[in-house]
C-alpha cells in the first residue's frame, strides 16, 4: 500500500498517494506516477502537443477551455505561462468585406495564377 501523499503533481503541485507495484494501484495507468488525475495530464498532452507544433494555438485553445483551470495560480510556472499563452488566443472573425479564405490555382504551366476569394 502506498504511503500517504507520497508524491506531488508536475502541474498542479497537489499531493497524492500512488504506487505502481501496490495492489492498490497496479491497474492505474502509469501516468499517475507524475500526475493526480486525468485533468493534469490532458493539460500536460495538450501543453506539450501545442510546444511541439502537434497542435496548432486554436486547437489547444479549444481543448484547453473545456478543463476546469480554477487553481491554475497554484500550478508550475512553466505551465501556467503556457496556459496563459494559449488562453489569449482569441477567434478572429473576418470582416464582412474582407474574404474569409483565399483560394490560389495555378494553370497547367503554373506560370499564371488566379485568385478568387471565398465569401
Amino acid at each position: 500500500m502506498a504511503s500517504k501523499n507520497n508524491r506531488i503533481c508536475i502541474i498542479c503541485g497537489n499531493k497524492y498517494s500512488y504506487c505502481g507495484s501496490c495492489r492498490d494501484d497496479v491497474g492505474k495507468p502509469s501516468w499517475y506516477n507524475i500526475f493526480d488525475g486525468e485533468r493534469c495530464n490532458e493539460i500536460y498532452d495538450i501543453c506539450v502537443s501545442y510546444r511541439d507544433n502537434v497542435i496548432d494555438v486554436k486547437e489547444a485553445y479549444e481543448r484547453i477551455q473545456k478543463i476546469d483551470l480554477s487553481d491554475l495560480e497554484n500550478f508550475a510556472s512553466s505551465t501556467k505561462t503556457q496556459i496563459e499563452e494559449i488562453l489569449r488566443y482569441k477567434k478572429v472573425q473576418p470582416e464582412a468585406n474582407e474574404p474569409k479564405e483565399t483560394e490560389v490555382k495555378m494553370d497547367k504551366t503554373n506560370s499564371t495564377r488566379n485568385i478568387k476569394n471565398k465569401k
